[in-house]
């Protein structure tokens, strides 16, 4: 089978049942990828231990290849963890003598506290690891989903799986099978549809050092106070990670989860209503196709509700009428691509300004989507 995505492949989309799930394992044990829902976002899973599947991951998401991959777990191989890293290393995942005994324990802290769920662990890679995985680094990103639906299919499949966000590179990230459809149609054999993911953001992503240091690489909803609870935590930097230095993790490059309409973040509600009222009313006159989007944390005050009375009411989205940030993460996405779609001039976003939790998440994410393109 080649690796390079066919423009006539059929892509079914099949509701997640027993039939399904059987039939998406059997077709990740002959080397197939597949479009898989988690807690986070949809993932497009192949066998972590098959060279061929894991290309195919690369060609039809158009990933370059030093970005790396997540490898989930079953977490029927958590049930019997007495010391996690040591079993980590017997399975051939990671190289526990990289790892002190202090570093080890809090290994084996993290995934006791936060496995199967939205944590991923970036540790010394064990030499059985695909070097396509991690993009030739020397560490492997692991996690164990808590989603119902695709711990069957690892469990079934008997496979690792090898499993970045089901849509094309560096765009908006899938939280349900139509956005899979949308981007990936023609180009995967099968996704399987078990409606919206609950939490709507990818994993929290931390590497341990060797000394058992933390670095927080990618925010998510287990936040940084939490997990430095655990360990010294540093945050890593906001800027740029170019090809030379080769990311540790997926989602650190500098544009990210992007739509395809140029656009702008608004740190605070006042610099958004000091923008409305410079535009004024030539909204008023503007063809469709020439608007501004608009995308709101919650609900407007009063002052911004009065300048959204001339906007058009369908280019205007909230992520949480009252605030509430698992809501707002939740439908992220999903309201980033419905404004994405309307051939909009601009997409006008406003910023969390909080570094911590799930709007520290969200923050990371829009910042990241509204990256200039590199040159």
């Amino acid at each position: 089978m080649s690796s390079t995505p066919s423009a006539h492949l059929q892509t079914l989309r099949l509701e997640a049942n027993e039939d399904s799930i059987a039939y998406a394992a059997a077709q990740l044990r002959a080397g197939e990828i597949v479009a898989l829902p988690t807690e986070t976002v949809y993932g497009l899973a192949g066998n972590a231990r098959d060279a061929a599947a894991v290309a195919r991951i690369f060609a039809a998401k158009g990933r370059p290849s030093f970005d790396p991959l997540i490898v989930h777990l079953a977490s029927e191989s958590g049930e019997t963890f007495t010391s996690p890293s040591r079993q980590l290393e017997a399975q051939g995942w990671i190289d526990a003598a990289a790892l002190s005994e202090e570093a080890q324990a809090i290994v084996d802290r993290l995934v006791r506290a936060f496995w199967p769920g939205p944590l991923t662990l970036v540790l010394p890679r064990a030499p059985a690891v695909l070097e396509a995985v991690p993009g030739a680094v020397p560490t492997v990103a692991l996690r164990m989903p808590s989603h119902p639906i695709m711990q069957r299919v690892l469990q079934q499949s008997g496979c690792a799986l090898a499993a970045p966000s089901a849509n094309r590179f560096a765009q908006i990230s899938p939280t349900r099978a139509e956005h899979v459809m949308a981007e990936l149609q023609g180009r995967i054999p099968l996704v399987l549809d078990a409606g919206p993911c609950a939490i709507g953001l990818e994993s929290t992503i931390v590497q341990v050092d060797a000394e058992g240091g933390l670095a927080l690489l990618r925010p998510g909803k287990i936040g940084a106070s939490l997990l430095a609870s655990f360990g010294r935590l540093r945050r890593a930097s906001e800027g740029a990670v170019h090809e030379s230095t080769r990311p540790l993790a997926p989602g650190m490059l500098s544009r990210h989860y992007a739509p395809q309409t140029l656009t702008r973040l608004f740190e605070t509600p006042l610099s958004l209503a000091q923008s409305l009222r410079e535009l004024g009313a030539s909204l008023q006159s503007a063809r469709a196709g020439e608007g501004i989007g608009l995308l709101l944390l919650q609900a407007p005050d009063a002052e911004l509700r009065a300048l959204l009375n001339t906007w058009p009411a369908h280019y205007c989205r909230w992520l949480s009428e009252g605030g509430d940030a698992e809501e707002a993460a939740h439908r992220l996405y999903a309201s980033l691509r419905e404004l994405d779609g309307l051939a909009l001039s601009a997409l006008w976003v406003q910023c969390p300004t909080q570094e911590e939790g799930l709007w520290g998440a969200i923050r990371d994410r829009l910042r990241r989507a509204a990256a200039a393109p590199a040159d």
